[in-house]
């Protein structure tokens, strides 16, 4: 029955990290950019059950349950909202807008939905959180009251979802993903780029992992009380 406790206590927690995905895929369903996150489930080590009677070949093979191995980005494109507003851009490529916060520190990002910033010195074009988005050489973009004066920087990456989530719908670069280049792409100013979750799917996915949920807590209330059961019986 330890064995049961085990398989049971590790599909709980399995469970748990796709539920915690789950939701925060479909917290951020309106959220302009963000990409899907989707888990990979894989079995844990098995052991041979050793059976006297039959060959070593013939033994049984007895799971130690799932895990949740890794959750990977779908960086697949959302669908376009057209706003005609002057700070909006879309990329229709793989690239992603370069955004910087007030240490120096560079992000990337697919939410196009920017906004005129006061930097104290004047204004520029930057994020709802307020960091400043690059141009394609890197520096800031002014902004007047006709609008940016320059286009966002696109920049590509040999491995795009090899990037590392920073939160608040921002990527990091980094050996997998591979450095940051500066493409000739310009991106469609007026339009933004939706969350590319399928509300649909994640529902469906929701309930098999509450159900996957249930039945392993289910497996350890059994193994408990087996194993309560055999105590008595030895006392």
């Amino acid at each position: 029955m330890i064995q049961a406790f085990y398989s049971g206590t590790a599909g709980l927690s399995a469970h748990q990290n796709s539920l915690d995905v789950i939701s925060n895929n479909v917290a951020n369903v309106n959220t302009n950019g963000y990409k899907t996150k989707k888990q990979d489930f894989g079995s844990l080590l098995y052991a041979s059950e050793v059976r006297p009677e039959t060959r070593n070949s013939d033994n049984l093979l007895a799971g130690a349950g799932a895990s949740l191995n890794s959750v990977k980005t779908d960086m697949s494109h959302g669908n376009i909202d057209i706003t005609e507003g002057n700070t909006d851009f879309y990329i229709e490529g793989d690239g992603f807008f370069a955004v910087r916060d007030n240490a120096g520190n560079t992000y990337y990002t697919k939410d196009g939905g920017f906004q005129a910033v006061n930097t104290g010195n004047g204004m520029i074009l930057g994020t709802q959180d307020g960091l400043a988005v690059l141009d394609r050489y890197g520096n800031t973009i002014p902004v007047t009251e006709e609008g940016p004066q320059a286009m966002p920087g696109v920049y590509a990456f040999t491995n795009a979802p090899g990037l590392l989530s920073a939160g608040q719908n921002l990527f990091i670069a980094n050996n997998v993903s591979g450095p940051a280049v500066a493409t000739d792409e310009l991106p469609r100013q007026g339009i933004v780029e939706r969350s590319n979750v399928n509300l649909a799917n994640e529902m469906v996915n929701l309930i098999v992992s509450q159900r996957g949920y249930q039945l392993n807590a289910n497996v350890v209330t059994t193994a408990d009380q087996i194993e309560q059961m055999i105590n008595d019986l030895n006392a």
